[in-house]
């Protein structure tokens, strides 16, 4: 399926696939107009031991949220895709997010995303 959605060709953009090592995976949830609506941070760390960068995903209006592995090595992801379902029309659910290339079953939807880098050592 070819996605012309413009934050997704962004995140190709990116090279995500140089980033796999999970550094921070962090999931809140809180009230908004009354409705609960959980958000995901994942921060990644790059292949490539003398790049600094870090890739920061944050997702909003994470629904159906589900990790599973048989393993019992460190958290990573080889390669998490990001696909715009906007055209099902569902309610507040825009992007389906998964691990495509590992021994895990990780995925979600939610209604928006953003990526950006970040510096080792910096907060932000």
């Amino acid at each position: 399926m070819l996605n012309t959605d413009g934050d997704v060709v962004s995140y190709y953009a990116l090279h995500p696939t140089d980033f796999h090592d999970l550094e921070c995976l962090e999931i809140c949830q809180s009230d908004v107009n009354g409705n609960s609506e959980a958000t995901l941070k994942i921060e990644l760390r790059p292949k490539n031991g003398t790049d600094t960068r870090r890739l920061i995903l944050m997702f909003s209006g994470v629904r159906n949220l589900k990790y599973i592995t048989d393993s019992f090595s460190v958290l990573y992801f080889s390669f998490l895709e990001i696909v715009s379902v906007e055209d099902r029309q569902w309610e507040g659910i825009n992007y389906q997010v998964f691990e495509s290339e590992q021994d895990s079953d990780f995925s979600f939807y939610c209604r928006e995303f953003r990526t950006y880098f970040r510096e080792a050592g910096s907060q932000k």
